[in-house]
């Protein structure tokens, strides 16, 4: 089964919004590049959440692994069982191969429907704004901070560019709150949570 393409890219008037987050920039910024990392930021992180269930629920998935593993490992103990002349070339060289490749899928499957999976959690989602930050600060030069309203709200060129670009990306962002939030993770690192 091949993998989901996805091929995003923003629209001018996007990317329009996301350079008039701030009045001046570096006179250094190549902006064709930063472009197309952002937009492949963008691609990985939509490709990746459709790639952990393309071959169906990941925890349905670790459940049958789990039990060919159990499955090939007792074929193989009742082949050990057989009288010598009977068994042959025991242990199986190639129920060996599939027990190291059934292991090494389980590994894969066991984290992608273990705890940073669960309720809320998106590994895939901190890594796009971890990304986006990363971004931020290496390509466009600019700082952690923000700014408060009055009334608390936070604003400011970074929490306009992180709604922007998450919302371009993934149709959706946190309102400045969250953005704050976000960025405060950050700075505290290590960013992904547990």
């Amino acid at each position: 089964m091949r993998s989901p393409a996805v091929n995003f890219r923003f629209t001018d008037e996007q990317w329009k919004a996301i350079r008039s987050v701030r009045k001046r920039w570096s006179d250094d910024i190549d902006w064709a590049l930063a472009r197309a990392a952002i937009e492949r930021l963008g691609r990985g992180s939509l490709v990746l959440p459709a790639e952990r269930s393309r071959l169906g629920s990941p925890v349905e998935i670790r459940n049958k692994l789990r039990t060919s593993l159990r499955l090939t490992r007792q074929l193989q103990a009742a082949i050990n069982a057989l009288p010598t002349p009977l068994r042959g070339n025991s242990p199986d060289p190639n129920l060996e191969k599939l027990e190291r490749r059934l292991q090494g899928s389980l590994l894969h499957y066991d984290y992608l429907a273990g705890p940073r999976f669960r309720g809320r959690r998106n590994p895939y989602r901190d890594w796009l704004q971890l990304g986006l930050l990363a971004l931020w600060i290496d390509l466009f030069k600019g700082d952690l901070s923000l700014a408060r309203r009055l009334d608390g709200t936070p604003y400011g060129p970074l929490v306009k560019f992180l709604t922007l670009t998450l919302r371009a990306i993934t149709g959706s962002a946190p309102g400045p709150a969250g953005i704050a939030k976000i960025i405060e993770q950050y700075r505290k690192g290590p960013y992904f949570p547990d």
